[in-house]
């Protein structure tokens, strides 16, 4: 064992600047200690240091919910837009999957012939969207050179026949 003093010994714990520690003596241990803890935050930094840490993720949380509701509102008004332009006489899809025609509207009902001769009574709200009538697909008229009957057989035909 070292004598007292002797090079074992520490030195006595001296003050440190004015600035680190607010004056008070610190031993040799503790001014190995980080910066953190030796000089603890105050409550209001640990909060404002919280806010900093959780700020980006209240901000995408943020955005998604705002991203989220927009498109909801906007899927909520073309509905809305739908029931207001329903005419007598549209043909239409429930929620549940039947086409109907509508034969009559009220202020939150329509009432849908599913057959010839049955009428039922739906919530506007169940109408899902409008069945479009199909536009019939408008052929290409032949050429005016060839006047050929459809039973004609061509030289082309004829080669792509006898070729398979």
């Amino acid at each position: 064992m070292a004598a007292p003093g002797g090079p074992d010994r520490h030195p006595p714990a001296v003050p440190v600047g004015a600035g680190a520690a607010n004056g008070r003596l610190v031993s040799y241990e503790a001014r190995d200690l980080p910066v953190a803890e030796r000089c603890p935050r105050t409550r209001y930094e640990s909060a404002v240091m919280d806010l900093v840490v959780f700020l980006p993720l209240i901000i995408i949380m943020g955005a998604f919910m705002w991203f989220a509701s927009r498109r909801q509102r906007k899927a909520m008004k073309a509905t809305i837009d739908l029931h207001e332009s329903l005419l007598v006489g549209d043909r239409v899809h429930t929620t549940s999957g039947l086409q109907a025609t509508i034969t009559g509207i009220n202020d939150d009902t329509v009432e849908l012939e599913i057959a010839p001769g049955v009428v039922t009574t739906w919530m506007k709200l169940a109408i899902r969207d409008r069945v479009e009538p199909e536009t019939p697909e408008i052929e290409e008229s032949a050429p005016a050179s060839s006047s050929l009957a459809a039973g004609e057989i061509t030289e082309s035909d004829a080669d792509r026949l006898t070729k398979d």
